[in-house]
């Protein structure tokens, strides 16, 4: 989007926008945005000059149903959705996870599991470190579907590991502190302002500001 800015469009021109249509408040806010960029830049008219078409790479209810049938799992454990209670019409053994949760399973190809030795690094530790240098590991990436980080290139990825386990849980509680507090800020915005992305994108960086300062910079980063 910011490159716009270097670009001269010609009055017509179209924009094909490759994203998924908003299902949330800041979702809807985000583009609104882009709307009022390509309304400036004259791409845009009228809200009639923006088309929605959705090519859905997920299954629909009647699929997904089909698939949990024909699996014979004994327990079923729902991701990437916000409507679990479907999956326990369908299921007797439906084990729903909320953040910070764990929960034992096995993943596909496309993924990069990591298994703590937990003598040596907790997991809650591990996550918190690679929250903090989730924009490095994303420039490392390469995009697809999704961003993926090859095998190779993870292993030679340098984690700073206080030998003490003692130092790595008073780290742990003290972003566990401070990012529910972030949490409740944000929900108490979205309940009184209607999503207000200023400052929703204010507390995204101090968020980020704070674990930097937690996880200061490292070899990964010179």
């Amino acid at each position: 989007m910011t490159e716009n800015t270097d670009v001269s469009t010609d009055e017509g021109a179209t924009y094909i926008r490759s994203l998924t249509e908003p299902f949330d408040l800041e979702m809807e806010l985000k583009e609104e945005q882009v709307k009022n960029w390509f309304t400036h830049f004259g791409i845009l008219k009228k809200d009639q000059d923006w088309h929605q078409l959705h090519v859905s790479g997920h299954g629909d209810g009647t699929q997904i149903k089909k698939v949990i049938d024909g699996s014979n799992s004994k327990k079923l454990i729902p991701i990437h959705t916000q409507h679990d209670e479907y999956h326990k019409k369908w299921h007797s053994n439906v084990v729903s996870v909320k953040q910070h949760d764990s929960v034992d399973l096995c993943t596909n190809q496309g993924f990069k599991s990591i298994i703590c030795n937990t003598e040596k690094i907790l997991p809650e530790f591990l996550y918190y470190y690679l929250l903090s240098a989730k924009p490095l590991l994303q420039t490392s990436g390469t995009t697809s579907n999704y961003t993926e980080i090859n095998l190779t290139k993870l292993k030679k990825f340098l984690i700073p590991i206080p030998k003490n386990i003692k130092d790595q849980e008073n780290i742990i509680e003290k972003l566990n502190m401070i990012l529910k507090y972030f949490e409740s800020k944000e929900r108490e915005i979205l309940d009184i302002q209607g999503n207000n992305g200023n400052m929703i994108d204010d507390l995204d960086d101090l968020r980020s500001l704070i674990l930097g300062v937690m996880f200061p910079k490292n070899d990964n980063e010179q």
